[in-house]
């Protein structure tokens, strides 16, 4: 289903300078921010053209960056490098700022950083920023705080929330486990993050990426979060998860001083936009992404809903969307035709 809606560290100078650099990985300061904030460069065949589009890529609070690398040459960050496409890693949630201010943190210090890092290395190209999670949420909510580099961004949002009423009560409790320094059991992370997989059944292949099966009696569900656990997982910061919390109960995305409601950001958005929602995503269900470009102002944004009953291989769940076999054909290809679509129309 398609919606569209189109209504009228340490402080280390104000340039942010290079503090070191390992291998593809940069990691540079944030002017007045106490912590060094990580960029890492994806590189697949030749280098990109002159004005070339920059994309970064954006994991959710509990994967590291390596979610959007994890398929291989199937992954989402190597058909946009072949694509022509400078390709980045970036991870807000590793900030020393992040750590000690929360999702306000991020909005204030991490993501201005990132943005200006960003375009220095586009040579002209657009900047497209593709948050997964509440990754998805950062642009909007830079805009509410008056950025106007953030407002004016392109982004794309997969199994972002922006409905923060009635959460599902497997979610709740993954969340609540969190908080309390426990870690949630397999089965509980797999109703939460794993949802909407297929098995495979005589020709019909599973969602299991070959190269991540390791064991033919588990189910995709037990695969795909054993290797979640193994290689991706982090526990997610406390301070953050302790604003998703308050979200919640309070029914809205706000910061926790100023009292600033972070969704009057769509309102201010100049930049296009897709969200994209799992059928089965019990992190974002499509009905908490449907309202949100009603909410938008000159932005144009368009909603993709994916799930067998529009035709994709399978009923998306929130990680199934990076991890899955099938995401190649189904999500990818969402993305990489619109950021295609939208530079056409430029």
């Amino acid at each position: 289903m398609t919606v569209l809606f189109s209504r009228n560290g340490r402080t280390m100078g104000k340039s942010a300078i290079v503090a070191g650099v390992l291998g593809a990985s940069l990691f540079f300061g944030v002017s007045s921010a106490q912590a060094d904030v990580f960029i890492e460069a994806v590189i697949r065949g030749a280098q990109p053209a002159p004005g070339a589009d920059v994309v970064a890529l954006c994991p959710d609070l509990t994967e590291r960056p390596q979610v959007y690398t994890s398929r291989g040459e199937d992954s989402l960050a190597s058909r946009l490098a072949r694509a022509g496409k400078r390709v980045f890693l970036v991870d807000p949630w590793s900030a020393t700022a992040t750590a000690s201010s929360g999702f306000d943190g991020a909005v204030t210090e991490v993501l201005p950083a990132l943005l200006s890092e960003l375009s220095m290395r586009a040579s002209g190209g657009e900047i497209y920023w593709i948050g997964h999670g509440i990754c998805g949420l950062l642009p909007m909510a830079a805009a509410a705080r008056g950025n106007e580099d953030a407002a004016a961004i392109h982004w794309i949002a997969l199994g972002t929330r922006f409905d923060w009423t009635r959460p599902s009560g497997p979610l709740r409790s993954w969340l609540q486990a969190w908080a309390e320094d426990e870690d949630p059991v397999p089965a509980a992370t797999q109703r939460v993050l794993f949802t909407g997989l297929r098995e495979a059944v005589g020709p019909r292949a599973s969602s299991v990426p070959p190269a991540l099966r390791t064991d033919t009696n588990r189910s995709a569900a037990e695969e795909l979060e054993n290797f979640h656990r193994n290689k991706l997982l982090r526990a997610p910061a406390k301070v953050v998860l302790e604003d998703l919390i308050r979200w919640f109960s309070a029914g809205t995305i706000s910061a926790s001083t100023g009292w600033i409601d972070y969704s009057v950001g769509l309102e201010k958005m100049t930049g296009d936009a897709l969200l994209v929602a799992g059928m089965t995503d019990p992190w974002a269900p499509p009905e908490s992404a449907l309202p949100a470009p009603a909410a938008a102002g000159s932005a144009r944004l368009e909603v993709k809903v994916v799930g067998r009953s529009e035709g994709a291989k399978e009923d998306y769940g929130h990680l199934g969307m990076l991890l899955s076999e099938n995401a190649s054909a189904d999500i990818d290809r969402v993305v990489l035709h619109w950021l295609n679509s939208h530079r056409s129309r430029r």
